[in-house]
């Protein structure tokens, strides 16, 4: 299993219909993904999730269909995770 954090940048104009989007998605959206947590951030980027992946090609494949094309969704940037300390246990 692989941790992600992937960034979104997205159009303002569309913000509510984007976050009812992610808010519809289940734990499990794809085979072989699992999300944990999605944020609203501030700065560059608009929209971060954290998932798991069981390997490159599922990451992939879930931000290429699931994500990146949701309308609305300019821009999203993967970026693959490694643990240093986890603070919850059982996510």
């Amino acid at each position: 299993m692989q941790w992600y954090t992937l960034l979104a940048k997205v159009e303002h104009t569309r913000n509510d219909e984007i976050r009812q989007h992610l808010n519809k998605l289940q734990r499990n959206p794809y085979q072989g993904v699992t999300l944990y947590c999605t944020f609203d951030v501030f700065g560059d980027w608009d929209i971060c999730l954290w998932f798991s992946a069981d390997d490159n090609d599922h990451a992939i494949k879930f931000v290429k269909d699931y994500i990146a094309n949701i309308p609305g969704v300019v821009r999203t940037y993967t970026l693959p995770a490694t643990p240093i300390k986890e603070y919850v246990e059982n996510w």
